[in-house]
């Protein structure tokens, strides 16, 4: 898109480190501008674009901004500049994940009684209660709340001609599943094996989702949330209603939901791209980081 342009100032992760080394931003926004109001979000995490739409408009994450002060300056600048990168110049439309989703503590408390759920009692003693009982677990509920959210920024993008800026408080919980299922649901590539792939290395991986503590992998961290397995999930309900519009299977899903929890591949271990090249220095992770199956292939970040 003529509007955006690759910018380099994280280079070697001197702005955040939760961020790639390389990001998209407006082209009006200069690089100067950029490490000033970098300053003023939580975590440094400036403004990432995700994906154009043909008809120009965009989809862009950002973390809040913590400076009061500044807010409305910053907020103001950086939507003027997605405004501009827009062929029709149209409106942004801002949504707040954190006033519109469930959390990863509520997304966490209900994994946890679906868990018990499935492994408690025997079926048999289960089966007459078994569907109230799920729906008490609000599991389902939460899936449902991402795809309805995710299908109406969907008609923003779309429909309305609107680009559309996800905000978080940190911009790498929820925004990862929702700038997922956007992209999945608008362009058929991300529902190709190699096209989802990506989606998750670069929306998921680069963009900082904290696998190591979210996964837990450590067995000690109080921030454990299966939101990256609820992405999944709501997935397997799209594959469900759409089957001839995915190139994988529930097969895959569930092969790729097993790497997360077995460390099949070093592309799940950490919380973000920088501390997976400090990482990387290690010869047992390089190797594992490079070992493949030949029936099963997940391309991984190699630095």
């Amino acid at each position: 898109a003529s509007g955006w342009r690759v910018c380099s100032i994280n280079e070697g992760y001197m702005i955040s480190t939760c961020l790639p080394e390389y990001i998209v931003v407006p082209s009006s926004l200069a690089d100067q501008d950029l490490k000033i109001f970098s300053h003023s979000f939580v975590g440094r995490r400036m403004p990432l674009w995700c994906w154009s739409h043909s008809n120009g408009s965009a989809l862009v994450r950002m973390a809040l901004i913590r400076d009061v002060l500044q807010q409305r300056k910053i907020d103001q600048r950086i939507c003027n500049a997605i405004t501009k990168s827009h062929p029709q110049r149209s409106d942004v439309y801002k949504s707040d994940l954190d006033k519109t989703l469930p959390n990863i503590q509520e997304v966490q408390a209900a994994f946890v009684k679906l868990k018990q759920l499935c492994v408690n009692e025997p079926f048999e003693e289960t089966e007459e209660k078994w569907l109230s009982s799920l729906e008490n677990t609000r599991w389902l509920e939460y899936v449902r709340a991402f795809l309805k959210h995710s299908a109406e920024l969907v008609y923003m993008l779309e429909s309305k001609h609107l680009s559309v800026v996800l905000q978080e408080e940190e911009g790498r919980d929820l925004s990862c599943c929702v700038a997922s299922l956007v992209q999945m649901m608008l362009d058929p590539y991300f529902r190709t094996i190699i096209g989802f792939q990506s989606l998750i290395q670069k929306e998921w991986v680069m963009a900082g989702y904290q696998f190591l503590d979210r996964c837990n992998h450590l067995k000690r961290s109080e921030k454990e949330s299966p939101l990256f397995l609820l992405f999944l999930d709501a997935t397997w309900q799209l594959l469900e209603q759409y089957p001839a519009a995915f190139e994988f299977s529930e097969t895959y899903l569930a092969v790729l939901y097993d790497s997360t929890r077995i460390s099949l591949f070093g592309t799940f271990l950490f919380n973000s791209p920088h501390q997976r090249v400090k990482q990387s220095t290690d010869k047992k992770l390089y190797k594992t980081r490079l070992f493949s199956f030949k029936s099963f292939k997940f391309p991984v970040t190699i630095h």
